[in-house]
C-alpha cells in the first residue's frame, strides 16, 4: 500500500494525453504530493476523491472540472508557481489530450448514438447548491437527489431534456443545451419553472437555495468529453465570490447569473411575465476580471 500522496502513473502511449498526465503530476510533487484527502478538502468538497484520483491514475482523460481544480489547489500549494501562471497552460494540454481521444477512436455506429461527437451553439447552465460542503453527509445526499430531481422536471417543463447533456459538478451539475435558433425562449421556461420548485420545496424543506449561471457559445461534444471557451466563465462566474456572497445573504431560494451577451438579449426581447431585478456583478477569475448580471427569485413564504 502506497503512502499518502503517492499516486502511481497510468500506462500511456506517447501523446497529448500522456503529456497532461505527466504535468500533472509534476505539478503534484512541486506542491509537495498532498494526500487526496487534502486535495479533496481544498476543493471545498466540490471535485469527488475519486475523481481526483483518477486524474493522476486513470488511463482517461480526466473532465476539465477535474483538472481545472487540481491546478488551483496545486499551484496554490507551489513555490514555483501560480494558478494564474498555470491555467492556460494546462488548458492546451487538455484540449489537445481531447482532440487526440476524438481523432484516435473511430466514430460509433449511428444506431448507438448518433449525437456521439457534435459541435454547435450550445446554452450553458451550471447549477450549485449552496453551502453545499457545510452540510452533513445526510443533508448533502438530499440536497443531490432534490438538485437532479428539480434540474430534470425543469428542463422536462422547458421541453430541453431530450438534448440535455449533464455531467455531476460535485456541489451541482453541468447542462449543455443545443441553442436552436439562438432561442431564448426555453431557457426562460427552465428558469421560471425551477423557481416555483425552489419556491414550493421551501414550503415544506429546509430551504435549499441554489446558484445558476447561463451562457451561450460554440462548443463541442464527444465520446472525449466536452470542450469550447465558453465553458471556463460560466464555471467562474457560478463559483465566484459576488455570486455566493449575493446568494448566501439573502433569502431567496434561486439566485441566477447570465453572460453580458445573454443578459443584451433579455434586455432586448422584454419577454412576457419575466421582470426581474438584474444587478451587475463583476469578479476577478485566473484569467482576469469578468463582468456579469444577477437576479434573485423571492423567497418562499
Amino acid at each position: 500500500m502506497g503512502r499518502p500522496g503517492e499516486l502511481k502513473r497510468p500506462v500511456l502511449a506517447d501523446g497529448p494525453l500522456k503529456e497532461l498526465n505527466t504535468a500533472l503530476h509534476e505539478l503534484h510533487l512541486d506542491a509537495g504530493l498532498p494526500s487526496l484527502t487534502t486535495m479533496h478538502r481544498d476543493s471545498d468538497k466540490r471535485i469527488s476523491r475519486s475523481s481526483l484520483h483518477d486524474a493522476f491514475t486513470s488511463a482517461a482523460r480526466p473532465a476539465w472540472d477535474t483538472v481545472d481544480a487540481l491546478v488551483e489547489i496545486l499551484a496554490s500549494r507551489s513555490r514555483r508557481t501560480t494558478p494564474e501562471q498555470e491555467l492556460d497552460r494546462f488548458h492546451n494540454l487538455w484540449m489537445d489530450a481531447a482532440r487526440s481521444v476524438l481523432a484516435e477512436d473511430p466514430p460509433p455506429p449511428a444506431s448507438q448514438n448518433a449525437q456521439a461527437a457534435e459541435s454547435g451553439i450550445f446554452w450553458v447552465i451550471a447549477t450549485d447548491v449552496v453551502q453545499f460542503s457545510s452540510a452533513s453527509d445526510d443533508a448533502q445526499a438530499h440536497m443531490r437527489l432534490r438538485l437532479y430531481h428539480d434540474v430534470a422536471e425543469a428542463l422536462d417543463f422547458a421541453g430541453l431534456i431530450s438534448s440535455a447533456h449533464t455531467v455531476d459538478r460535485g456541489d451541482g451539475q453541468l447542462n449543455l443545451v443545443p441553442a436552436e435558433q439562438t432561442r431564448i425562449a426555453p431557457v426562460l421556461g427552465f428558469l421560471l419553472h425551477l423557481e416555483r420548485l425552489c419556491i414550493d420545496h421551501d414550503l415544506w424543506d429546509t430551504g435549499m437555495k441554489l446558484r445558476v449561471a447561463i451562457s451561450r457559445g460554440v462548443l463541442g461534444i464527444g465520446q472525449g468529453g466536452w470542450w469550447g471557451s465558453e465553458l471556463i466563465p460560466v464555471s467562474r462566474i457560478v463559483d465566484s465570490q459576488p455570486l455566493r456572497s449575493l446568494s448566501r445573504e439573502s433569502g431567496a431560494q434561486l439566485t441566477v447569473a447570465v453572460t453580458e451577451a445573454v443578459h443584451a438579449e433579455l434586455s432586448d426581447l422584454k419577454p412576457r411575465g419575466f421582470r426581474p431585478q438584474f444587478h451587475q456583478l463583476r469578479a476577478t477569475t485566473k484569467e482576469g476580471h469578468i463582468s456579469f448580471w444577477a437576479y434573485q427569485a423571492p423567497p418562499g413564504v
